[in-house]
């Protein structure tokens, strides 16, 4: 997995979500047929179906990378000397708590659209909300505790403008308690 370029995998999971969008959108569009075409309505629910598979499949893909992030940079960090630490672990490891949030959303959007518009799970508000809503919730909300700039992550240009400001600062004291600014 050296040879892969952030660059390429942007892309990938870019198109994928892309890809996964239209076919969904496509799949529901099918199965909003006037004529109740009962073929038509099953392209749609499986069209639907496929749009849902590759929007798992890519979480679980992106997944995938970060665990091999996680234990690359571990690797890494452990053959360097002078204790060397990885400011950025409480960001990757927040990326990971949120990616499992939203692979278990996306696996009940399966299962929920598997089992029909009127299925039990589809009709009953509590299941909507605890599997839905309070896990988008719980999923954007551990970026909340660990702000991606708290820990020096700031993009490109930001980083450029903090840097010729002077104004960087990293997620390392000195023992008064100060922020070590860069």
């Amino acid at each position: 997995m050296r040879s892969l370029s952030p660059r390429l995998l942007a892309r990938q999971l870019t198109s994928s979500d892309v890809i996964s969008f239209l076919v969904q959108v496509g799949g529901a569009i099918l199965m909003l047929n006037k004529t109740g075409d009962s073929q038509r309505q099953q392209t749609g629910e499986n069209t639907l179906m496929a749009g849902l598979a590759i929007n798992l499949a890519s979480f679980c893909f992106f997944f995938t990378l970060i665990i091999w992030y996680e234990v690359s940079t571990r690797r890494i960090v452990r053959h360097l000397s002078g204790g060397t630490k990885r400011t950025y672990a409480p960001i990757v490891w927040a990326a990971m708590i949120s990616q499992v949030f939203l692979i278990w959303r996306s696996i009940y959007r399966v299962i929920e659209f598997q089992q029909g518009y009127f299925s039990p799970i589809a009709t009953t508000e509590i299941y909507f909300y605890f599997f839905d809503t309070l896990i988008m919730l719980l999923a954007t909300a551990v970026y909340v505790f660990l702000f991606p700039p708290a820990y020096g992550l700031l993009g490109k240009r930001r980083l450029a403008l903090k840097l010729e400001e002077g104004s960087v600062e990293m997620g390392a004291t000195r023992q008064g308690g100060d922020h070590i600014a860069i």
